[in-house]
């Protein structure tokens, strides 16, 4: 963050295993929550 604080430069290719790990973090979150896919969303404003 120091040398990128506005997060322009995706470095997730250099961390794949970080973000592998947040990922499956953030879909146990979701799943808990109740939160829909985006395209789940998407399909509900379309009707």
């Amino acid at each position: 963050m120091e040398t990128d604080q506005t997060e322009l430069n995706d470095v997730s290719d250099l961390n794949a295993n970080l973000v592998l790990e947040l990922k499956q973090k953030y879909d146990e979150w979701a799943a808990d929550a109740g939160v829909l896919p985006w395209e789940e969303v998407i399909k509900l404003g379309n009707n």
